[in-house]
């Protein structure tokens, strides 16, 4: 038991109902501006009306905070994320510096509209995840950047030296997210043969996650019938890339096989907002744990209501509920992982997980 990892002592504190290790991850929301204004987003879709007020963008101060926090705890991984685009932030190049001089690998979401000042600043992060649904300059616009064209030359631009980058250095390593909506569904075979001729090593289709303003754009059923029918089709085709058209065409079929039985993100990460809140999950929102304005980050991990948030959520909400984010939740098949992890480490030694002892107060 003494070689176990922190992921295993994750693992077991869920077990056990106990938290024995710091988190794994730590999402940054650090700015909610954005030039682009993606039809499917949902928070600066131009079809959103009346556009919440802007937070400000997360404070070099309070990043050096987390910072300091994830260096005490060994954390692996540094996500940077938010309700606009990452590197508009006018701290950007600080922050990736912040985190890779303490060799804390960084994943960055984007939508690729960073400038040619940033490039030093990409080469230094591990992966990239690039939300791009349009397979020519027509549908960019029609769907991505209605309000701002010109944007589909750098959108390309940027592609196209992250694949290279990728290919020279092995790292950033990039992947397309596909938004599956009734304006995409139809350019999904399109987006694949891109995906080939740009050179793109991973492509993944993800299911849309709707709000008031953007139900409209969900897929229909004939909508779906013709997604059944594409990932069938492309399913079999020898493409050089990593793709999930078979793992769509299962969740067609069994809409709540991706449901996970356990979340235990609450064990695994934490998501910080610019506003200085803290919650375990990027998407529920039900999960506020504190602000940073009144405690330290450990103060707010190790606390009775993150613990009993933690708890709850090994019992799965109600399907349909307004909390039920499970079915959509993107890091699905990591707790599916840890649910397999979590039954073969039980399994080893029941007996010695349940003797296993850990100084928790010195996390």
């Amino acid at each position: 038991m003494d070689s176990l990892s922190p992921d295993h002592l994750r693992i077991i504190g869920a077990a056990q109902q106990k938290l024995l290790a710091g988190p794994e991850r730590i999402l940054l929301n650090i700015i909610s501006e954005c030039p682009l204004r993606c039809s499917f987003c949902y928070t600066l879709s131009y079809l959103i009306k009346k556009q919440e007020p802007r937070q400000k963008a997360m404070s070099m101060a309070l990043i050096r905070r987390i910072a300091e926090a994830a260096t005490r705890w060994n954390v692996r991984e540094i996500t940077l994320i938010g309700r606009g685009e990452p590197t508009s932030h006018p701290h950007f190049r600080d922050i990736v510096s912040e985190f890779s001089s303490r060799n804390i690998a960084i994943d960055l979401l984007t939508n690729a509209t960073f400038s040619r000042q940033d490039a030093p600043s990409i080469s230094k992060i591990a992966r990239t995840t690039v939300n791009f649904c349009s397979p020519d300059r027509e549908s960019f616009i029609k769907i991505q950047a209605p309000r701002n064209p010109a944007m589909y030359d750098l959108v390309l631009r940027n592609i196209k030296f992250l694949v290279s980058l990728e290919k020279k250095y092995k790292k950033p390593c990039m992947e397309i997210i596909f938004i599956l909506t009734h304006e995409t569904i139809p350019l999904m075979e399109p987006m694949l043969k891109w995906a080939e001729k740009a050179g793109i090593q991973r492509l993944r289709f993800q299911f849309f996650d709707a709000i008031e303003e953007t139900k409209f754009l969900s897929p229909d059923q004939k909508d779906l019938e013709l997604l059944g029918h594409l990932c069938l089709v492309n399913s079999e085709k020898d493409w050089p890339f990593k793709h999930n058209l078979k793992e769509i065409a299962h969740r067609l079929k069994f809409p709540d096989s991706g449901r996970p039985p356990h979340c235990y993100e609450g064990w695994f990460s934490l998501y910080v907002d610019s506003d200085n809140s803290v919650r375990f999950c990027c998407l529920n929102k039900y999960t506020f744990l504190g602000n940073l304005n009144d405690s330290t980050l450990e103060e707010i991990w190790e606390s009775p209501q993150a613990q009993k948030t933690r708890l709850r959520w090994l019992n799965p909400f109600p399907q349909n509920s307004e909390e039920d984010f499970c079915a959509r939740c993107p890091y699905c098949k990591q707790n599916l992982l840890h649910d397999k992890n979590a039954r073969d480490i039980l399994n080893l030694s029941a007996k010695n997980a349940k003797s296993y002892k850990t100084n928790e107060a010195g996390l």
